[in-house]
């Protein structure tokens, strides 16, 4: 009986997580473990735990099973995507505890180490910077000198836009955000060469504060990310 409950429950749990409603998921998978430990059912937690949120809660579902390297990177391949989508929505600490929690489970992967040194330096670097929405650029700079380069970096965007844009026959819909760095906080976050005159990773990053006048080579660089 306590077997039959426990699958019903997971059934449901699964139901509801594919519905999007991952709290009530969890919640239901938590009884089931109750009923019945079956492994199973701590994969199917930590999973929806992952998606969730709940990094110490889908650690202490994962540390409950004896995982295969099957499932080991299957639990690390699931933080890593929850990462992505925290920072597609531009929430930086999130990815940070979601690639934290992939590189626990395989503390030999280097490239989670390097992403999570440049996602720290973001954070640190952007923390309290402000903000100027345009109608397709979010423009994040510092305070202080930086709003004019802020304003003007934003105004430079919008005219690649329609230009580019024209050019190509394509027009994106989505907003992108552009950050506008310090030298030395660029070079911390994008490690790129002293050479770079700017990086684009999904968000355009520009080593350009400081900067009150438009010049052709800002111009160009703005152009071609």
């Amino acid at each position: 009986i306590k077997s039959a409950l426990a699958r019903t429950l997971n059934n449901y749990a699964v139901s509801e997580a594919n519905s999007g409603r991952f709290k009530e998921a969890a919640a239901l998978l938590k009884e089931a473990t109750v009923y019945w430990d079956a492994p199973f059912f701590f994969k199917n937690l930590a999973m929806i735990q992952i998606r969730q949120g709940d990094h110490e809660g889908a650690m202490a579902a994962i540390s409950a099973m004896d995982l295969s390297l099957e499932d080991r990177a299957s639990f690390k391949d699931a933080h890593i995507r929850a990462g992505n989508e925290s920072l597609k929505a531009g929430d930086r600490q999130a990815a940070l505890e979601h690639l934290n929690g992939a590189y626990e489970l395989d503390p030999s992967d280097s490239g989670l180490s390097d992403s999570m040194q440049k996602l720290r330096a973001e954070h640190t670097a952007e923390e309290g910077m402000e903000k100027k929405e345009g109608g397709h650029f979010l423009v994040k700079f510092s305070g202080g000198e930086n709003v004019q380069a802020g304003h003007l970096i934003g105004l430079l965007l919008e005219e690649a836009y329609f230009k580019v844009g024209a050019d190509l026959g394509f027009y994106p819909d989505d907003k992108v955000e552009a950050v506008i760095y310090s030298k030395e906080q660029f070079r911390d976050v994008t490690w790129s060469p002293s050479w770079a005159g700017a990086f684009y990773d999904g968000r355009i990053k520009l080593p350009a504060g400081g900067v009150t006048e438009k010049s052709e080579l800002l111009e160009k660089v703005i152009f071609h990310e």
